[in-house]
């Protein structure tokens, strides 16, 4: 149980350090950033959640950037990607990021390019 809580808490500070780092830069566009965002699920009408939103204002209306965090021990494989992208078609997101503090497989980053998801690795952010 001990070890579960550390990995959490892991995961965690990960989201929160991406979230600091995107705040930083979110002043200069206009947009605003929501940390742990629910939004609405199309098909179930659950809350789920996002690590991280971007929201930019637009004159057609908000324009929602999500990233996912992943800190997991291995690299993001073609089944987080997918999944990740299933939930941004599904609440309403128009552009996914996923920030992963181990990279990717080589057939993640091209599933990601394939559903226009953004793969960025710590080093880069």
């Amino acid at each position: 149980m001990k070890e579960a809580v550390s990995l959490e808490r892991l995961g965690q500070r990960f989201h929160n350090f991406v979230a600091i780092l995107e705040r930083m830069f979110a002043h200069q566009d206009g947009a605003t950033v929501a940390s742990s965002l629910r939004l609405r699920d199309k098909d179930t009408g659950q809350l789920r959640e996002h690590d991280v939103v971007i929201i930019r204002r637009t004159h057609h209306g908000p324009n929602l950037t999500a990233i996912e965090c992943r800190d997991q021990g291995r690299k993001v494989g073609v089944p987080q990607i997918e999944a990740f992208a299933k939930k941004c078609e599904k609440t309403g997101i128009h552009h996914g990021i996923v920030v992963a503090a181990n990279g990717f497989t080589s057939t993640a980053r091209t599933k990601a390019k394939a559903l226009n998801l953004t793969c960025i690795e710590l080093a880069e952010a």
